[in-house]
């Protein structure tokens, strides 16, 4: 299994920040919630970081009950040809909520 955690390079709040809007547009897809109700509901919808990059803008996978969605971290689009096709288990994180996200982001010193 590789060991990289690059998600935990990132500098910018705005990475962060994008990966919740595309965490929120599943959520409020799938549950219906508003903003406010996500974090206190905790749906059951996560966010795996690729392992492979070097922190700058990894690629995501976002799972949810009715599937996968995979992101470019560069500019959070669906990723290439096949963004329901899952990245291979042993080149992704464990499993991130939306209050995980947002931690993450509060925590960087900028």
């Amino acid at each position: 299994m590789i060991d990289k955690r690059p998600w935990e390079s990132v500098k910018s709040r705005s990475y962060f920040a994008d990966v919740l809007g595309n965490l929120k547009h599943h959520i409020q897809k799938e549950f219906d919630l508003s903003p406010i109700d996500i974090p206190v509901k905790n749906p059951p919808v996560s966010v795996r970081f690729g392992r492979m990059g070097e922190g700058v803008n990894p690629n995501y996978q976002i799972e949810t009950p009715t599937g996968q969605f995979r992101y470019a971290g560069s500019n959070h689009k669906p990723f290439h040809g096949s963004p329901t096709e899952g990245f291979e288990p042993e080149n992704i994180s464990e499993s991130f909520t939306y209050f995980d996200v947002q931690k993450m982001m509060s925590q960087l010193k900028i």
